[in-house]
């Protein structure tokens, strides 16, 4: 009996033993965990901008911000893709919606999904679900700790998810509008310097405008100082011509007088010449035939 017992007894361990071996590796499948892959970067930047937007959404409500976690937008781009094919919160086995989650190998305390499809972009997606009182409780909600993203694109439409979830298996960064932090410093750090090029830009041509001024002042400073100079010389050839003048004025008002004097002894002169001859004729007439 006691021999029996011992062999029924190591039957159960091995086949416990057995089943244990079989399970271990779906308990650990995060171990073998990869990064949500998108396909394109513009999809990965849809899903960081979408993730930046729901922590405004929060910050506006007094809310911490949640931690965007790349293995939580795992699941969430599995269900992006599922909702292709069937828009539900049902996945197309019957299963929940959450079971993405465990099968990516993520426990969780809390979780909720919102999807969505045909928004062109994450302003458009984060409007609609803010406007449904279920998706935005979910994008509100005070129990959720991380956030995953899944983004997908076929025949011209987009397809959307959110998992939000607190669990002790995840880990994250906080993302802020337009991207992850690294992203927005980087768009900020860009926007500063160009700013700051164009703010040298503008010196450069107030220092160039200055300078131009200060020639053309310099310009118009000699022009006036020439002209000053060009005045008084003006001023002194007047003068002087004027001195000419008033000397020319003089000299024909003395050669003038010179003939004026030269005139008056000709005249003089002829005067008394005509007095002499007359008087000679007049002696003439009377004593000339005494003679």
């Amino acid at each position: 009996m006691k021999q029996m017992r011992k062999r029924i007894l190591s039957i159960v361990m091995i086949f416990a033993l057995a089943l244990s071996v079989y399970a271990m590796p779906k308990a650990m499948p995060y171990m073998t965990y990869a990064s949500a892959n998108y396909g394109s970067t513009q999809l990965e930047d849809y899903a960081r901008q979408v993730a930046g937007i729901v922590n405004r959404e929060r910050a506006a409500n007094g809310l911490s911000p949640l931690k965007y976690s790349d293995r939580l937008s795992e699941p969430a781009l599995v269900r992006a893709k599922e909702i292709q094919s069937s828009f539900s919160h049902t996945r197309p086995n019957g299963s929940k919606c959450f079971t993405a989650i465990t099968e990516a190998g993520i426990t969780y305390r809390t979780a909720g999904e919102n999807i969505a499809y045909g928004q062109r972009n994450p302003e458009e997606v984060m409007n609609a679900w803010m406007n449904s009182s279920g998706h935005r409780a979910n994008i509100l909600g005070s129990n959720y700790e991380y956030i995953g993203i899944g983004v997908t694109y076929q025949n011209g439409t987009y397809y959307w998810s959110q998992f939000f979830a607190a669990s002790s298996d995840l880990s994250g960064e906080v993302i802020t509008l337009g991207g992850s932090t690294t992203q927005a410093t980087q768009a900020t750090t860009k926007a500063t310097v160009a700013t700051t090029q164009a703010t040298q830009a503008t010196t450069k041509q107030t220092v160039a405008t200055t300078q131009a001024t200060q020639a053309t002042t310099k310009a118009t400073v000699a022009t006036t100082q020439a002209t000053q100079a060009t005045t008084k010389q003006t001023v002194a050839t007047t003068q002087a011509t004027q001195t000419t003048t008033e000397q020319t004025a003089a000299t024909t008002q003395a050669t003038q007088a010179t003939q004026a004097a030269d005139n008056n002894a000709v005249r003089q002169n002829n005067s008394t010449r005509v007095w002499v001859l007359e008087l000679i004729k007049i002696l003439s007439e009377r004593y000339g035939k005494n003679c």
